[in-house]
């Protein structure tokens, strides 16, 4: 028995011996890991601090979006950095013009008179402002008519908008073109394009009349809020002359006036609803987008300087009145 007993300890005091070595090395493995993952985190503050990171130049719409900035969803598309800096998406304008826009009227070779009413569809690239310029020519080349043509939709798409267009021409009876042109407000060559549609040009009895644009180069930091300046535009003959210069002067400058100069303050899209002359009074309404938008006492006096020019040049017109939705009173406030 007491040798059984003197075993029995001794197997107990091994399986201690072997549980507090056990123990040791658990803790040892343990601070050991521990030790390991200290010295991983201190490496990488390590060098975070003296290795520079690698720096990422941003130089276009591509690498802006890259590193992660704003993205703005005009058409095109601008990307925003933190600074405010932005960079605009080149959209590469299709080699053949024809797969970008679509006439439907006039048709190629066809007979027209002043105004030449011209329909069709083009994608959004094709526009700025939801517009694009369009002229007329006659056979030797010289531009005889100009106009602008809108959509009828929204614009910043890269699909097909309708278009619309009216656009007069002074006198010809030989052949020309209609020539509907990309609007390029970078200037730049290469995003220049424009179809061209033959067609053959009825003579027509025209007018002159003149619609009113502030000009920056004439009247340097507008000086003078209500300093507008006439440009001359062609028109068929009619009796509703008044009405014909108002549609011009919603139409806007021309690429060739706006070079020099000259530029509306009046928003785009902006629709003549009525325009009577009684007594001379000149009477004209416009729907709610002509002040959309619409800030600042020296914008809004520009705007009626317009109109009022441009209708005061008649000389049954003495006066006028402005509305908007028939409301005369507190609008085109500052």
């Amino acid at each position: 028995m007491r040798l059984l007993a003197y075993r029995s300890s001794l197997n107990i005091g091994y399986f201690k011996r072997n549980l507090i070595t056990h123990t040791i090395m658990t803790r040892n493995s343990f601070l050991v890991f521990l030790g390991g993952i200290v010295l991983i985190i201190f490496g990488y503050f390590l060098i975070r601090e003296y290795i520079p990171a690698k720096t990422v130049v941003i130089t276009d719409f591509s690498s802006c979006v890259a590193a992660g900035n704003v993205v703005l969803e005009s058409y095109p598309r601008q990307c925003r950095m933190t600074n405010g800096t932005m960079f605009k998406e080149t959209i590469q304008p299709s080699e053949n013009p024809n797969e970008s826009i679509h006439v439907v009227s006039p048709a190629s070779g066809s007979t027209v008179k002043s105004p030449v009413r011209i329909s069709g569809e083009a994608r959004g690239v094709w526009f700025f402002e939801g517009s694009f310029p369009i002229e007329i020519k006659d056979g030797s080349g010289k531009t005889i008519g100009q106009g602008i043509a809108r959509a009828d939709g929204e614009w910043m798409t890269s699909n097909f908008v309708p278009f619309t267009a009216e656009v007069a021409y002074s006198d010809a009876a030989n052949g020309g073109e209609v020539v509907l042109m990309r609007d390029n407000p970078s200037g730049l060559p290469e995003n220049d394009q424009q179809v061209r549609v033959p067609v053959i040009l009825q003579g027509s009895k025209t007018l002159s009349v003149n619609v009113y644009f502030s000009n920056l180069n004439k009247n340097p930091g507008a000086a003078d809020c209500t300093l507008v300046y006439p440009v001359g535009r062609e028109s068929p003959e009619t009796q509703a002359v008044a009405r014909v210069a108002i549609l011009q002067l919603l139409e806007g400058p021309s690429v060739n006036e706006k070079v020099n100069g000259y530029e509306t303050t009046i928003n785009p899209g902006v629709k003549l609803q009525k325009l009577t002359i009684v007594d001379g009074v000149a009477k004209v309404d416009f729907d709610a987008a002509l002040e959309k938008g619409v800030g600042g006492s020296c914008r809004t006096a520009f705007i009626r300087s317009q109109i009022e020019k441009t209708l005061l040049q008649f000389p049954t017109v003495k006066s006028v009145v402005i509305s908007i939705d028939g409301k005369s009173e507190d609008i085109l406030q500052p």
